[in-house]
C-alpha cells in the first residue's frame, strides 16, 4: 500500500509514482505488517526489501479419549482427538475440548510467534460402573431371571444366576453409568420388586 492506496501487483514488482516522500505498508497474512517511508528523487528508482515478521506458531493438539471434540473460539476444528496446524496467527483463543461421558475442558491458550503451543489434554471419565447383587429368600424353582430397569428404562445385560442354600443370586454390573442419581428397579416373577437411587461417582 503506498501513501493508502492498496496496490494491485503483489510483491515482488516495480510501482511508478511521483517524486517525493511517500509512505509504505507491506503486509501478508499470518506475518506482521511493514510500515515506513520512501522517498523517491524524479527519474530515480528506490529499492525497498523488507524480511517481515511471522505473526503465527505451530499448534498441536492431542486429547484422551480419541473421539474428542476440538473447539477454537467456538468453531470445531477437530473431531478425531487431533487438531495440528502450522501456521496458527498469533492471539487468545478459547480452547474446548469435550467428548461423551467425559467432563469437558475449557483453557484459553495465547498464540506467539514462532512459539509452538503443544498440548496433551487427557478428559475426565464422567461416568462409573454400578454393580448389582440380588437373592432371593427361598428357591421357587424358577428359572427366569429378574428384569432389570435403569431409571424406567429397561436395561439389555445379561444377570448371572447361582443356585444358594437359601434361594437364588444374580448378579451384574452395568458399565459406563454417566456420573449422577439413578434409580434401579428388579423385577422377579413371584417375589416384590426392588427399587433402590444409587449415585453413580466418576
Amino acid at each position: 500500500t503506498i501513501d493508502g492506496e492498496r496496490q494491485e501487483k503483489r510483491t515482488p514488482n516495480t510501482y511508478e509514482i511521483a517524486a517525493g516522500k511517500h509512505s509504505i505498508r507491506i503486509e501478508r497474512r499470518a506475518y506482521r505488517d511493514w510500515t515506513g517511508e520512501v522517498v523517491v528523487e524524479a527519474a530515480g528508482i528506490v529499492e525497498e526489501s523488507q524480511k517481515l515478521t511471522p505473526d503465527f506458531a505451530e499448534v498441536k493438539i492431542t486429547t484422551s479419549p480419541s473421539d474428542s471434540e476440538i473447539r477454537l473460539n467456538g468453531v470445531r476444528v477437530g473431531k478425531s482427538g487431533a487438531y495440528s496446524k502450522k501456521q496458527q496467527s498469533a492471539g487468545g483463543y478459547k480452547l474446548t475440548v469435550s467428548a461423551p461421558l467425559h467432563h469437558a475442558h475449557e483453557e484459553t491458550i495465547f498464540v506467539e510467534p514462532n512459539k509452538p503451543v503443544l498440548r496433551q489434554i487427557n478428559l475426565k471419565p464422567a461416568f462409573g460402573r454400578i454393580e448389582i447383587e440380588v437373592a432371593t429368600e427361598l428357591d421357587d424353582g424358577g428359572t427366569s431371571a429378574p428384569k432389570l430397569f435403569l431409571d424406567g428404562a429397561p436395561v439389555e445385560t445379561s444377570l448371572r444366576a447361582e443356585r444358594t442354600s437359601s434361594g437364588r443370586r444374580f448378579t451384574a454390573a452395568l458399565e459406563r453409568i454417566p456420573s449422577g442419581e439413578h434409580e434401579v428397579e428388579l423385577q422377579l416373577a413371584r417375589f416384590n420388586t426392588i427399587v433402590k437411587k444409587l449415585r453413580v461417582n466418576d
